[in-house]
């Protein structure tokens, strides 16, 4: 009686082991699907086609929570596309949304040669215009004056940075219908403006011209 319940623990404890080491296998060699770096850290915009669920955690995984409902034709910035989702920043809150809910968009140029009204240019500078004087006194040249800086309005709320980046310094949030002054053109993603007395840098795509 003894061997027979000896045998019976014997062969438990060889099926718990084997048990075991199929689960550290199986876990040894299964990989998550990669993530998918959208454009080597640059955000892009999207935008929502569909009402969504902003997911804080990918939704098909243990921990997730719904967090907040986006409306459709809401722009927001897509970070990286992993399994099946887009994980994107919504007004400083960063979470997942389903991939088929959201439609990249890709900004038109700001300067567009077949297009007068559309290009945009740095400002310039008057040149002095030398007065004809018939007398025998030096002319008097005009004082120059600077060409009016184009004024713009913003389309989705964003930060003003302290430099053309988006981790850099943020200065202040610039809300949606706020109004910014055109300084120059540093690149085809970023402006430098002045919002309520500060100066610094917005996403270009991110304001359309009043």
């Amino acid at each position: 009686m003894k061997k027979l319940i000896y045998s019976i623990c014997l062969l438990l404890a060889a099926s718990f082991a084997f048990a075991n080491s199929r689960t550290i296998l199986k876990s040894t060699f299964e990989t998550k699907p990669p993530i998918k770096i959208l454009n080597s850290g640059e955000e892009q915009i999207g935008l929502i086609v569909k009402a969504a669920t902003l997911w804080i955690g990918l939704p098909d995984g243990p921990n997730a929570m719904a967090f907040l409902k986006i409306s459709e034709g809401t722009k927001v910035l897509v970070l990286e596309q992993e399994r099946g989702f887009y994980r994107i920043n919504h007004r400083e809150v960063i979470g997942y949304v389903e991939q088929d809910k959201v439609k990249i968009v890709t900004p038109e140029p700001a300067v567009k040669e077949d297009n007068a009204e559309a290009r945009i240019e740095p400002p310039k500078l008057v040149h002095a215009k030398v007065e004809k004087n018939t007398s025998n006194h030096t002319p008097t040249p005009k004082t120059p004056k600077a060409t009016p800086l184009g004024d713009y309005q913003v389309t989705l709320e964003t930060s003003l940075r302290a430099a053309p980046d988006h981790r850099s310094k943020v200065l202040t949030r610039l809300p949606v219908g706020g109004q910014v002054q055109f300084l120059e053109r540093t690149d085809k993603y970023w402006w430098k403006v002045r919002y309520e007395g500060k100066t610094g840098w917005a996403k270009c795509a991110l304001l359309k011209k009043q």
